[in-house]
């Protein structure tokens, strides 16, 4: 039904993205929705069939006792709530491919900036493509979670419910935060750029904390005994207890996170309130640009100086950690391994960027015969 001023009425829960929108994202990125749920959900549904064969198969069969085939369903249920044996990296990787594809396969077909010129808004072709990934990305983890809650419970492991809740939470979380920064990236940059930015965001918690133990690790010496003799040896420490939590903790900062030992609940809600500070944190940059940058940015983004600047220092960046690794040999710390890697960054920034502008020099030249 139209509303007074001419215009579609939306309902509530449409959160702003009009039938238009939703029926043109839709239309656009089906074949994205489709395979995207589908690889989210293969991983659980070959899990739960392996634990549906054990519970379900007489002890016997198996020539184990009732007693170990639980004991086995509950190994198996507290490798999930620790992260060892979910695909968390995988369904964190399908999430910002679903992201960046978004606006990838759109830009491919060409009907990304055509709708841009028609009658929809610039935010609810953006808040559609969110909406929509969101709940394709949400619901795998909430089946899958709940699934394996009704598994505990059949199991009569009913004392690992909470901890299998808060690793779906988890999950659910950084998949999210993953998959807003992907679309961010997606609303900016071109697709080979975003999936290069991705791969750099995802490693950037464990390179902080290289830099952070580098940084201030204190070399020092002692003597041990070997076969009788004295041995003197170099011994390596953290000055700071604070600086060795610091170190410990980063790596949990991405999506990609390391399986986790059994946190206390505290712990557990403060990382999954950083993942949801970091979604709606680059949502609301990603609306910012998508709804103020002029046409011809959207159209040719990544020429934009701003993301070629990005661009020389993603190339400085990987430079930097090959030549330092090979130069230093994981000998130098502190001040100096500091120093050698800041010249390093320096110098790679301009001589990609050298590179590149000595590369497209060439490109209005006519081809020889």
């Amino acid at each position: 039904m139209p509303s007074s001023n001419g215009m579609p009425s939306r309902s509530l829960w449409a959160l702003g993205v009009s039938p238009a929108a939703r029926f043109r994202e839709l239309r656009v990125n089906r074949t994205v929705y489709l395979l995207g749920f589908l690889l989210l959900i293969a991983p659980w549904a070959l899990w739960f069939e392996g634990l549906q064969v054990e519970l379900q198969t007489p002890a016997w069969i198996l020539n184990l006792s009732h007693n170990t085939v639980t004991a086995l369903i509950r190994i198996s249920l507290q490798g999930f709530a620790l992260g060892t044996n979910n695909a968390t990296t995988f369904y964190v990787a399908v999430a910002g491919a679903i992201g960046i594809a978004l606006f990838g396969y759109d830009r491919y077909a060409g009907g990304l900036l055509y709708s841009l010129e028609g009658p929809l808004r610039r935010r609810e072709v953006l808040t559609a493509k969110v909406l929509l990934g969101a709940i394709i990305i949400l619901l795998p983890v909430a089946a899958g979670t709940a699934g394996a809650l009704v598994f505990a419970e059949l199991s009569r492991n009913p004392g690992l419910a909470g901890p299998i809740a808060l690793r779906g939470l988890l999950d659910a979380t950084g998949e999210l935060s993953f998959f807003a920064t992907a679309m961010a990236m997606g609303s900016a940059m071109g697709t080979v750029f975003s999936a290069l930015a991705m791969v750099t965001w995802a490693a950037l918690p464990a390179l902080l904390q290289s830099l952070v133990s580098n940084l201030f690790l204190v070399p020092g010496s002692s003597v041990v005994i070997l076969n009788g003799h004295r041995v003197a040896t170099t011994t390596l420490r953290l000055p700071h207890p604070w600086i060795a939590h610091l170190a410990f903790a980063l790596p949990y900062l991405s999506p990609l996170q390391p399986a986790s030992p059994p946190w206390p609940l505290a712990a557990v809600l403060g990382l999954v309130a950083w993942f949801v500070a970091w979604t709606a944190l680059v949502l609301w940059l990603s609306y910012g640009w998508w709804e103020r940058a002029p046409f011809e940015r959207l159209r040719d983004a990544v020429f934009f100086p701003f993301l070629w600047n990005l661009y020389y220092a993603f190339l400085s960046l990987l430079s930097t950690l090959l030549l330092g690794a090979w130069l230093t040999h994981g000998a130098v710390y502190g001040v100096a391994w500091a120093a050698i890697y800041l010249a390093l960054f320096v110098a790679g920034w301009f001589f990609w960027r050298y590179i590149v502008a000595w590369r497209g020099s060439g490109a209005g030249r006519p081809v020889g015969a």
